[in-house]
């Protein structure tokens, strides 16, 4: 969180970290700033985080943890990968960054389909008897059949 009076930046109270999504979710507007005020510093500050975020160590098949610290940068709570709250925008801003820029940025739409494998590989589940595929979550290597979507795919 940011105070907008101050200008200092802090994590909510009840943590030490920041959720990927918060961290990856600015991404898009940033850029457009950029367009329109001509002025390249939001979108390089953006980009940036999208470096940070690629090269960090935690990952599993693309698949990233819900928390960054703020002091490091690094990921924490390792191992607990999901497609819920704190996560989900991380996944859905590199596509949305890679069509917004005109779909020449390679690393955006490589890390993109890297998740949507290890989403098929570590995250779907077919439940029984009628066969429904849905999302759940991974916990340290164990599969856990909370459902992060209320959508179920026959």
């Amino acid at each position: 969180m940011v105070n907008i009076g101050t200008g200092v930046a802090h994590p909510p109270r009840w943590t030490s970290d920041s959720t990927v999504a918060e961290v990856t979710s600015i991404q898009l507007e940033f850029r457009e700033l950029s367009r329109l005020t001509g002025d390249k510093k939001f979108q390089e500050a953006a980009e940036e985080v999208t470096r940070r975020v690629h090269a960090l160590h935690g990952k599993l098949d693309g698949l990233v943890p819900m928390f960054i610290n703020t002091n490091s940068g690094s990921f924490t709570h390792l191992g607990v990968f999901t497609l819920g709250a704190r996560a989900d925008s991380y996944y859905e801003y590199l596509l949305k960054q890679w069509i917004q820029g005109g779909k020449k940025e390679r690393q955006l739409l490589e890390d993109y389909l890297e998740a949507v494998d290890g989403i098929r590989k570590h995250l779907l589940a077919r439940s029984e008897p009628r066969k429904l595929t849905f999302v759940g979550e991974l916990n340290h290597g164990r599969f856990s059949a909370k459902m992060v979507s209320g959508r179920v795919f026959p």
